[in-house]
């Protein structure tokens, strides 16, 4: 029989620095809110409630609903009109984060390879397998402030996403 330790007792150790951690769990966080959004949009565009698009949705990757959402647009719009422009321009960034996030989600960090002391960075590590190529390790070093970047462009870009939702909502094409 194993003998459980008092689970509330000690800390959390990792190699990772507070920040970066802090950081990467921020950038995890915030795509869930980017996909609870596009659900909004949906239910907007649809002029349905949010829990019935929750029971259509609920299943579907930040892909398919952005898909769905780029394709109720381009129903309302068209693509050559310039809102819609700015909803994919929009929606490219919000893509491009959600690449970001996977790379920071799906690898393995440890502390600065440059600096073991160095608390604003942290060196991502990632191992991929392919039938052709083999084994391919990759390092790189990541800052707060890359991390800090990301999250804000990501921000940023869902808002101008939702605006121009929200105006073909409300019956607007301009």
């Amino acid at each position: 029989m194993i003998e459980e330790p008092d689970w509330k007792k000690g800390s959390i150790h990792s190699a990772v620095p507070v920040e970066v951690r802090a950081l990467i769990g921020s950038i995890v966080i915030f795509q869930g809110s980017i996909e609870f959004e596009l659900r909004g949009c949906i239910s907007d565009l649809l002029k349905i409630d949010k829990d019935t698009v929750l029971i259509l949705t609920s299943e579907q990757s930040y892909k398919q609903l952005m898909s769905l959402l780029s394709s109720l647009m381009i129903k309302e719009l068209g693509t050559q009109n310039q809102l819609y422009k700015e909803f994919a321009f929009a929606a490219g960034k919000l893509d491009e984060f959600e690449a970001f996030r996977n790379k920071v989600a799906h690898s393995h960090w440890s502390h600065s390879l440059e600096d073991m002391s160095l608390q604003e960075r942290a060196a991502r590590h990632k191992s991929t397998s392919k039938r052709k190529q083999g084994l391919k390790v990759s390092v790189e070093e990541i800052g707060a402030d890359q991390l800090t970047l990301e999250w804000r462009k990501a921000f940023f870009y869902l808002g101008e996403l939702f605006s121009r939702v929200r105006k073909v909502a409300a019956g607007h094409s301009s």
